[in-house]
């Protein structure tokens, strides 16, 4: 017995009867993956910009609002041929410190955007970029400066 370890945890706790399997400790039914994974809140990752020439184009062509705060770049999704990715994209430059502090930050921008700024008709795709200012403000004072960013954006072309 290894010293320190007590008793075996007890996995009945994990076990999901209707299964017809009992999982070991600390591990999901198989069957209960889906619904966990459907149970998220979180931005769906197809929401997320992911095509590098729609990301250029956005950045290169498209427009500019500044605050303080953020930047955000954004073009219409009729000026862009039609693309199978998503209409967002979170950035966090190095210069804003290390990584955990950027991630923390990018966490935050996206969960405002999913509950306060998206709309499922997205008419543009829009850049989200953090400046340093950005990292002083609590999550109500960021909800505000990026939902009075996202005004300045027409939502039609």
């Amino acid at each position: 017995m290894v010293a320190g370890a007590g008793p075996a945890p007890d996995s009945s706790a994990y076990a999901d009867p209707d299964c017809g399997h009992n999982p070991g400790p600390r591990t999901v039914c198989p069957g209960n993956l889906a619904e966990a994974a459907s149970a998220s809140e979180a931005l769906p990752r197809s929401r997320i910009i992911r095509l590098r020439a729609v990301f250029d184009t956005a950045r290169n062509k498209g427009r500019r609002v500044t605050s303080r705060h953020f930047i955000l770049n954004f073009i219409p999704r009729d000026a862009l041929a039609a693309a199978e990715t998503g209409s967002v994209a979170f950035l966090t430059p190095k210069r804003l410190g290390p990584a955990t502090v950027r991630n923390k930050l990018r966490r935050r921008m996206r969960e405002i955007h999913r509950r306060d700024i998206a709309r499922p008709d997205e008419t543009s795709y829009l850049i989200w970029i953090a400046r340093p200012p950005a990292l002083e403000l609590s999550f109500d004072q960021l909800k505000k400066a990026m939902r009075d960013l996202a005004r300045r954006v027409p939502t039609a072309p």
